[in-house]
C-alpha cells in the first residue's frame, strides 16, 4: 500500500493520473460493463488480417491476439512508448514476454535497430505468427521466438537491456476464474503470473537493464504495488493514456529497484 500511495504522490500533478485516480475512486474500473468491454477486445476473425505501423506491415492469423488498427489501441500505444519515449541503447536487446503476434517487440526491433529480440508466448499460434512477422520485416536473424510460460523456456543465462510484458492485467479470484474460464490474454487469476514476472525478470536484465510492465483498465494498482514491494522494487509510470471515447486506461510502468 505504501508503494501505491507513493506512486500516486510522485505523479499527482499529471492530468492522466488525476483522471485514473478519479476513475478508481468512482469504482468505474470494477464495473461489470468495463470488464465486458475489455472482454470484447478486437480479435482476428477467420481470415488473415494485416495491420500497419509506421510503414511496417504485420500479419495476424486467426487465434492470434489482434493488435488493433489505431494509434490509441494498446499495442500501438506500447510500441509508440518504446520507440518515442524509452531511451533504448544503440544496438540494444529486448526480451518480450507474451509476444502475441510479435507486434511490439518486432516494431521496436525494426524501428530502433535492436541487435537482438527474444520473444516468448505460451501459445504455439502466437509463436508461429511472430516468426512469420519477423521474416516479413526482414529481422529474422535478430529474433529468437520461443514457446514459453513467462520465463520458463528462456535460458537462465540470457540477459537483455529491456524486459517487457504487456500483462494480462485483469485480476480475478481463482474461484470465479474456474466458473468463467477467463481469456488468458486478459485475465491473471490472483495475479500469480504478474508476481512471477516481477520476481524473475530481474535475473534477465543486463547490469544497466530496465524492466517494464504494460497494463490498463481493470488492473489493480494497489496489488501491483504490493507485489513490487515484496520483491524490492516499485512501479514508476513512464507513459499513460486515457482513451476519451470509452475511458479505458493504458499505462506503461518501469519496475525500479527501491
Amino acid at each position: 500500500m505504501k508503494v501505491f500511495i507513493s506512486l500516486l504522490n510522485e505523479i499527482k500533478h499529471s492530468q492522466y493520473v488525476r483522471e485514473v485516480v478519479s476513475m478508481y475512486h468512482c469504482s468505474i474500473l470494477k464495473n461489470a460493463k468495463i470488464m465486458n468491454l475489455l472482454d470484447q477486445k478486437p480479435r482476428a476473425d477467420s481470415a488473415v488480417k494485416f495491420v500497419d505501423y509506421r510503414g511496417l506491415s504485420f500479419a495476424v492469423r486467426p487465434g492470434d491476439f489482434f493488435p488493433g488498427e489505431h494509434d490509441n489501441c494498446g499495442t500501438h500505444f506500447f510500441a509508440n512508448a518504446f520507440v518515442d519515449d524509452v531511451r533504448l541503447p544503440v544496438g540494444g536487446s529486448m526480451i518480450e514476454v507474451g509476444c502475441g503476434s510479435g507486434f511490439t517487440g518486432l516494431a521496436v526491433t525494426k524501428m530502433c535497430n535492436l541487435s537482438r529480440l527474444i520473444a516468448g508466448d505460451v501459445s504455439l499460434e502466437a509463436v508461429s505468427c511472430t516468426r512469420d512477422n519477423a521474416q516479413r520485416l526482414d529481422v529474422q536473424d535478430k529474433v529468437t521466438v520461443l514457446q514459453s510460460d513467462v520465463f520458463d523456456s528462456i535460458p537462465p543465462a540470457t540477459t537483455a537491456d529491456i524486459v517487457y510484458w504487456n500483462t494480462p492485467w485483469l485480476n480475478i479470484n481463482e474461484r470465479r476464474a474456474q466458473k468463467r474460464s477467463p481469456d488468458p490474454c486478459l485475465y491473471d487469476p490472483g495475479y500469480k503470473l504478474l508476481a512471477r514476472y516481477v520476481c524473475e525478470s530481474e535475473k534477465f536484465i543486463t547490469p544497466h537493464g530496465r524492466r517494464f510492465i504494460g497494463t490498463g483498465s481493470g488492473a489493480s494498482l494497489e496489488k501491483l504495488g504490493l507485489i513490487c514491494e515484496v520483491h524490492g522494487c516499485k512501479p514508476v509510470l513512464m507513459k499513460g493514456l486515457v482513451k476519451r471515447e470509452n475511458k479505458q486506461v493504458l499505462s506503461l510502468y518501469e519496475l525500479v529497484v527501491c
